[in-house]
């Protein structure tokens, strides 16, 4: 293929722009800092949580402005060109070279490399272009596993802003189904907006713990195709992104390790333990799971404690991805839905935050949430409408002596309920897990 025939192909913004896609929560914070500053954006994440669209939304936004297309620069490095023709520096520099002559884009141009890790030295030709060209807004894409923010700040110092793309969120997943819901500014405003709609947003709610959020699979009506897609999404990333990155040797332990822990989601558990469940070293696991962890397929949450050593000694709790891929192993998935509602609200909390769980004292609590400016929100999940005294140990965390000199920091905690909303307690907050869900995070 010629290479002016690619870069036609690629870039279909010069004829017409990009389809609509589901809005996504995201973009107006990456599209503000792709317009008003000069650093190049790193969108990184899981594989098929949405990047490439979302790098589609960015351009058709540069249009909508009145950025002409010519001045918008795409490629994507899965194309199969790239594979036939081993992608390079040289030839990256050759498309673009190409592109200038055949566009002659004049002002600011925009640049969009979609999974540049496929391209060996990259880094090298980004920094160069952004070093001796002003005039170039540079977006890259690229899965953690292979991508990573450490190499970043290794390869492009002082050069990047990066933003983790995950997967549909619960407001987004209703976007995409094309249910009707009011976001608001407070829960008390969510609650109330959205009570008549509240029995169908809930069965959705519902819907989404099993089905997850990953667009693709969202595409298939057909809950075997679903499935399978997950099962053929976890091994991609074993089998593709972390063991050539890493260069384990047996995938197969890695494998089984990932399947462990999809089904002790939110259970404590120690590299030992660990390593005698699933039959392998107390080093294999720990450098499993740190893999798991550096390609966003699984996060680790530490114990809350002011002491690091004793954070790094603790056992940890096992989160994942998307809470659609739980569905892997249960036929029934509700028999377990605590688990699934636990790992949906920790993916609220983790974006932007600290999060960690709380044992303290005979206290224990799910989550302790910390947000950027040193707040502390105490947050427990009670999946039920009949709740016990047991539920209201948010409303203990406060008489902690672990907390006695943060009392100003520690904010209103959070019980997390079924369908029960009450905010008349000044010791915390009774909401329903979809409304805190379909809230901006700015609040909490």
């Amino acid at each position: 293929m010629h290479l002016r025939n690619l870069l036609q192909q690629q870039n279909k913004h010069w004829d017409e722009g990009f389809k609509k896609y589901v809005p996504r929560d995201i973009f107006p914070q990456v599209f503000k800092a792709l317009t008003t500053s000069r650093v190049v954006l790193a969108l990184m994440g899981v594989r098929r949580a949405g990047k490439s669209v979302l790098v589609f939304q960015l351009i058709n936004g540069l249009l909508d402005k009145g950025i002409p297309s010519e001045n918008i620069f795409y490629l994507n490095f899965e194309d199969p060109f790239f594979v036939k023709n081993s992608a390079s520096v040289e030839l990256l520099d050759s498309l673009f070279r190409e592109y200038l002559s055949l566009k002659r884009p004049e002002g600011d141009k925009y640049v969009f490399l979609d999974e540049v890790q496929n391209v060996p030295s990259w880094e090298q030709w980004i920094r160069t272009k952004y070093d001796t060209c002003e005039d170039l807004r540079i977006t890259i894409t690229g899965s953690n596993a292979r991508l990573l923010s450490s190499e970043l700040a290794t390869k492009l110092t002082g050069r990047t802003l990066s933003f983790e793309i995950f997967p549909f969120n619960f407001r987004e997943y209703l976007l995409f189904k094309g249910q009707p819901h009011f976001s608001g500014e407070t829960l008390r405003e969510t609650y109330l907006s959205n009570l008549k709609e509240a029995p169908i947003i809930l069965g959705l709610f519902e819907q989404y713990l099993v089905e997850g959020g990953f667009p693709e699979a969202l595409a298939s009506n057909d809950a075997e195709i679903r499935l399978r897609y997950l099962r053929d999404y976890i091994r991609a990333v074993i089998y593709t992104d972390i063991v050539p990155r890493f260069d384990f040797r047996s995938a197969e332990e890695l494998e089984k390790l990932a399947y462990y822990l999809l089904t002790n989601l939110g259970n404590k558990y120690s590299y030992r333990s660990l390593a005698r469940n699933v039959g392998i070293t107390d080093t294999s696991a720990k450098e499993y799971v740190s893999a798991l962890a550096l390609s966003y397929l699984f996060f680790e949450v530490e114990k809350y404690s002011f002491k690091f050593k004793n954070r790094v000694r603790a056992a940890k709790r096992p989160y994942v991805i998307d809470p659609g891929l739980r569905s892997l192993f249960y036929s029934k998935p509700f028999d377990d839905v605590g688990k699934l509602v636990e790992n949906a609200v920790f993916l609220h909390f983790i974006r932007g935050n600290e999060v960690n769980y709380l044992e303290e004292d005979g206290v224990d609590i799910d989550f302790l949430v910390t947000r950027p400016e040193r707040t502390f929100y105490p947050v427990s999940v009670s999946y039920t409408d009949l709740l016990s005294e047991r539920e209201y140990g948010v409303a203990e965390v406060s008489s902690l002596g672990l907390f006695s000199s943060l009392k100003e920091q520690l904010k209103t905690g959070l019980l997390l309920t079924r369908n029960v909303f009450d905010d008349s307690s000044e010791d915390f907050l009774t909401v329903p897990v979809w409304v805190l869900l379909l809230t901006p995070r700015s609040e909490i």
